[in-house]
């Protein structure tokens, strides 16, 4: 999503408040309040674009490629000794369904990937309390299930919902196109004329409001660390994830910490993940200039 949308809500979210704060006074003024009226009935319809825009049809927002790569080597770890149990218990007619490296994994399509980890999932689910045969623990198998169930998430989204996008981007561009109007040529110069002299003290609440902050700082955004909650130690490949910006950060620090730059702000919905974790979700208010302090830890699947 472009830059000029994020500082544009956060003006919008400002003069929402300032509105809020003035609503007996300008309603008082019938041009002021039909202004105002037609100016949220835009704010109104880009929110509305916003919500779909960002909203998580996925299931999982963990990057594609490193779950993929993860699932297709668990996968194949998996097999392998499965296909040994095979062999050793002359189970023939099932050795080609459990064939493939890795690499061989990673190169299939997604259909035949989710199909071929279908099988496996459900050949050792058959096993039962046997699965200790092939070399496997119960947990093996739920970590398989985990991957599985973050990769089939991220398949292609219904060509519906990729068209109800494209049309809510144009919706919000022209939200956006027409709310600066509403606001540069019409409120702007009845605020001017009716206020800058006469109340210069709520005139320039009203311009601090309506103004649109330039591009993000390049200052620090977000810090912190992520940690497992029993062992406090830092969480292998966990992921920060942004959706609504497209952001998903890989935590490579040796203790868990993290830092984040060029963030804009606004208001943004944070998910933590990581593999065999449970995952949160947890809402932040980022401010121009400021450093969000994030210690999170997170608790394992179990």
């Amino acid at each position: 999503m472009k830059r000029i949308f994020f500082t544009y809500r956060e003006m919008k979210r400002r003069l929402d408040d300032f509105y809020n704060a003035n609503q007996a006074k300008i309603d008082a003024i019938p041009v002021l309040k039909e202004i105002f009226d037609a100016l949220f009935v835009s704010f109104n319809k880009f929110e509305l674009s916003w919500e779909i825009l960002t909203q998580d049809y996925s299931g999982s927002t963990l990057s594609k490629k490193n779950v993929k790569s993860q699932l297709a080597k668990h996968l194949s770890n998996c097999n392998m000794l499965v296909y040994n149990y095979c062999i050793k218990n002359e189970i023939i007619y099932e050795l080609p369904n459990f064939r493939g490296s890795d690499v061989y994994l990673k190169r299939l399509s997604d259909e035949k990937l989710i199909s071929r980890t279908e099988y496996s999932i459900q050949y050792l689910e058959k096993l039962g309390e046997t699965i200790g045969e092939t070399g496997l623990s119960a947990q093996d198998l739920e970590d398989l299930k985990t991957l599985f169930i973050s990769y089939e998430g991220l398949a292609p989204r219904p060509k519906v919902l990729i068209g109800k996008q494209k049309i809510a981007q144009q919706d919000l561009s022209d939200a956006h196109t027409e709310g600066l109007l509403i606001i540069q040529e019409r409120l702007d110069k009845v605020m001017e004329s009716m206020f800058e002299d006469a109340e210069p003290d709520f005139y320039h609440t009203y311009v601090e409001a309506s103004e649109i902050e330039k591009a993000y700082s390049s200052q620090l955004a977000l810090k912190g660390s992520i940690l497992d909650k029993n062992t406090k130690l830092p969480v292998p490949q966990a992921h920060i994830i942004i959706e609504s910006i497209g952001l998903d950060h890989e935590v490579k620090g040796t203790k868990g910490g993290f830092r984040i730059k060029n963030l804009e702000p606004g208001t943004y919905t944070v998910k933590v993940e990581a593999v065999t974790y449970k995952s949160i979700s947890l809402d932040l208010i980022h401010r121009l200039g400021e450093t969000n302090v994030l210690e999170i830890e997170l608790e394992t699947v179990e």
